[in-house]
């Protein structure tokens, strides 16, 4: 299912917003903060404010055919120029505080060439289930637009640190 929502995404792909955030300070960016931009600029009528290239046919397909949270995806994580590490969290986790810390550590560390997104996993059922999160936490490395790699539990992230230096 995934990799049918990537070929989707990747026709749209050049209609939304990149970013590139090499410059940016260590941080783990909140996906939900970023679904509420959509939501708000889609309630202001200002989608087209992000779009590349803007047109209302671009537009209409977007507003007809995505979700604010498939389009928050496109433009947080697909669209990146550098790696994306998703970070798949339940609030009612209880060693949330212990992971946080560590996806933190890896903000601090991997900054310059990966971006982190913390992904509420009950909030976006959907995007959990599109990605096969059975468990929380589950981290995955996105690169190129696929998941590279997928794991569980905070003592496999050895995995995907490696993969992200790569």
């Amino acid at each position: 299912m995934m990799r049918k929502l990537v070929l989707v995404m990747m026709i749209l792909s050049s209609s939304v917003m990149r970013a590139d955030y090499s410059d940016a300070e260590p941080v783990v960016y909140d996906f939900n903060a970023s679904v509420n931009t959509i939501v708000e600029l889609l309630r202001a009528g200002n989608l087209g404010s992000i779009v590349e290239e803007c047109t209302d046919e671009k537009l209409d397909v977007l507003i007809k055919n995505f979700s604010p949270a498939l389009m928050a995806f496109e433009a947080e994580v697909l669209s990146c120029t550098m790696p994306v590490l998703l970070y798949f969290y339940r609030t009612t986790d209880s060693s949330k505080a212990t992971t946080d810390a560590l996806v933190a550590t890896l903000a601090q560390l991997h900054h310059d060439h990966t971006k982190i997104v913390a992904i509420d996993a009950d909030l976006f059922f959907s995007l959990s289930q599109a990605i096969d999160v059975q468990e929380t936490p589950t981290f995955a490395l996105c690169r190129n637009r696929m998941i590279e790699v997928s794991v569980t539990c905070s003592e496999n992230v050895g995995r995907v640190t490696a993969l992200m230096q790569q």
